[in-house]
């Protein structure tokens, strides 16, 4: 983009790539906190226990749990870009399922079609992560990151509304007739209106997700591959290997405690006030009230971290950093 300052934190691509970026994250933020609505949804269509609803996030996350490495080892053949394509393609598909079995009411495969979507989540976030790292300047990265998170907590809030106001109208008044009903064959014909809502709205987000892809694929985003490690003697190789043995295992353990505090609070709320007598028609947006506090939290943390909070612990955390360094 013209006029863009190399030292900036878009870097000397300018501003234009950092958008699509902030739109990637945008996505991934919009179909991630579609869960939270989504358990009381298929609670409600499949007329099941909570255990069985939060089939739902464990059918995701798992996925996130296989898919890393085989994503890894795809995006050394695609490279980041062709990865970022690649992932859009899967969502679709994923997309897709979810929505045709949710609207047929198999449940079964509604779970598959989470799992490939998680499938193609993994992709794009081990693909899109470093994109916006090595898109700039290192020194400005994590002022790109910020961006990223604030695109993807405002999807999170608005995610759960969207499908709210568009699938899980009068959702008590429902919930109350399938109770009601007087046998099973009137049950399964209010599940059944009521679960073929989701289909158009899924298959519409299906083809939105194909068009990025086929946008991205056409469009003069740069193309960036990592680095390779540089070369290093032996003995200085084998201690840099433990001290980034160390901190990975620290690493994944606190974005494992992290996400999954994240993920919880956002997604097991509707049921939660759903146990304590609060009405589904209300219950159904508070994961959006949840992702705004996020969002609060977020940005408080951008402007008082390290600036004041950090202050106080820095003789403590700059003596824990140069013992790990040892």
């Amino acid at each position: 983009m013209p006029g863009s300052h190399p030292h900036g934190p878009a870097g000397e691509y300018g501003w234009r790539p950092v958008i699509i970026l902030a739109c990637l994250f945008f996505v991934i933020g919009f179909v991630t906190w579609l869960n939270g609505p989504l358990i009381t949804f298929v609670q409600v269509a499949f007329d099941l226990s909570a255990v069985g609803a939060f089939l739902v996030p464990m059918c995701f996350y798992l996925s996130y749990l296989f898919f890393p490495l085989p994503a890894t080892l795809l995006t050394r053949l695609t490279g980041l870009r062709g990865g970022l394509v690649a992932a859009l393609v899967v969502l679709s598909i994923g997309i897709a399922i979810f929505g045709e079995c949710v609207s047929i009411r198999v449940y079964p495969g509604a779970l598959a079609g989470l799992f490939v979507i998680g499938a193609g989540l993994s992709l794009l976030q081990i693909t899109v992560n470093p994109y916006v790292t090595l898109l700039g300047p290192a020194g400005k990265a994590a002022q790109r990151i910020a961006i990223m998170g604030v695109a993807n907590k405002l999807a999170g809030i608005a995610a759960p509304i969207v499908l709210a106001l568009l699938v899980m109208r009068n959702l008590g008044d429902i919930a109350g007739r399938v109770r009601a009903a007087p046998d099973q064959a009137t049950r399964n014909r209010i599940l059944d209106q009521f679960a073929h809502a989701i289909q158009i709205p899924y298959f519409i987000m299906a083809a939105v997700l194909l068009a990025l892809a086929i946008g991205l694929a056409r469009s003069t985003l740069p193309q960036i591959d990592i680095p390779a490690a540089p070369t290093r003697d032996a003995p200085a190789c084998r201690t840099s290997r433990r001290t980034g043995s160390w901190r990975l295992g620290v690493g994944v353990a606190c974005m494992f405690v992290y996400v999954g505090t994240e993920v919880m609070a956002g997604d097991a709320i509707g049921v939660y006030a759903g146990s304590l007598g609060i009405p589904l028609d209300q219950a159904k947006f508070f994961t959006s009230l949840t992702l705004t506090a996020m969002m609060g939290g977020y940005v408080l943390g951008m402007l008082l971290v390290p600036r004041v909070f950090f202050c106080g612990c820095r003789p403590l955390c700059k003596s824990f950093l140069t013992h790990i360094d040892v």
